[in-house]
């Protein structure tokens, strides 16, 4: 896979600790296999990180609290990136909340490992 051709992930996750837990791990762990990852924790940083046209953002992840206050939001980017998998957390305790047509709703991961497994099967999504 060439530079230019490796997936830009943006994680949109209004509790700070999960985006940058999900950010944080997306770098360390997956780097050589994503280009651009961001993160943001408000609807602005959101708009403002993902706005540029030439942008190759190819993965969304965020879980559903945020998903339920941001439907418009994250649907509004959906349509303008027609192909981006989107990976929504929900937690293991909780009923289940919003979703979106085609996403992947996973459970929130117990460790690094079920969190590896989780990436990988939506980036291979992406492809």
């Amino acid at each position: 896979m060439t530079a230019t051709a490796r997936p830009w992930v943006i994680i949109f996750m209004t509790d700070q600790t999960r985006s940058e837990y999900y950010y944080g791990n997306t770098v360390q762990r997956l780097g050589e296999q994503v280009g651009t990852t961001s993160f943001a924790v408000t609807p602005q940083d959101f708009v403002e990180l993902t706005k540029d046209p030439r942008g190759n953002w190819k993965l969304l992840i965020t879980d559903e609290a945020t998903l339920e206050v941001q439907k418009a939001t994250i649907e509004s980017f959906v349509a303008q990136n027609p192909g981006v998998v989107v990976g929504i957390e929900r937690n293991r305790n909780a009923a289940i909340g919003e979703s979106l047509p085609g996403a992947s709703v996973f459970f929130r991961p117990i460790d690094i490992d079920e969190w590896l497994t989780t990436m990988y099967g939506l980036l291979a999504e992406t492809r």
